[in-house]
């Protein structure tokens, strides 16, 4: 795809994605290759690296769907939102040392890098009262099957890492094109419990 595709597709700003192209080029998980069409400038058409194919063919979604599957089909829906939740847990006390302490804004600019450094394409816009993660890949959808209760986990997760009121306000389970969750802030930055 070409930059302009990715920004149809995705909805970023083209600084944005082009930070996070120049990131994953430089990671090794794209290639670059000019195209010359009939006039003007060639075109720059990113696609996956070789190492990223092979790498995304080790990839275990397929398998965590699979257990998800299997535990509601065993156990019912609360006994797999029970689980689902004790997961949310144990990545809370993992990832509590990634966002350390300090504003939710902050804190949430710290999980979307923590996000980028494993691949999943995300941002954070702010407003005067708002601060929106949105994830254009979802880490979670290929395991989650469109059950919500995954969806639900991790909006739990980012309310309690950045400690502020959290919203899931968009969602491909939903039909939409990416995942958002809206912080609220008040003037400064803090939370608005």
């Amino acid at each position: 795809m070409t930059v302009t595709q990715m920004i149809e597709e995705t909805g970023l700003a083209r600084t944005s994605l082009r930070q996070q192209v120049d990131r994953l080029m430089g990671e090794g998980w794209l290639d670059r290759d000019r195209r010359h069409g009939q006039r003007g400038r060639p075109a720059d058409v990113f696609s996956l690296s070789s190492q990223s194919r092979h790498l995304m063919a080790q990839q275990t979604g397929e398998l965590a769907h699979a257990l998800v599957e299997e535990i509601a089909h065993q156990d019912g829906e609360s006994k797999l939102k029970s689980i689902v939740d004790g997961i949310g847990q144990r990545m809370l006390g993992s990832l509590r040392s990634v966002v350390g302490e300090g504003p939710p804004a902050d804190r949430i600019q710290w999980l979307a890098d923590w996000f980028a450094e494993r691949g999943a394409l995300s941002s954070v816009t702010r407003t005067d009262d708002s601060v929106t993660l949105t994830m254009h890949i979802c880490p979670f959808h290929s395991v989650s099957g469109g059950r919500r209760v995954i969806c639900e986990m991790e909006c739990d997760l980012v309310r309690e890492l950045v400690g502020a009121e959290t919203q899931l306000r968009c969602c491909m389970h939903d039909g939409g094109t990416r995942c958002g969750f809206e912080v609220q802030l008040n003037g400064n930055g803090s939370e608005a419990m």
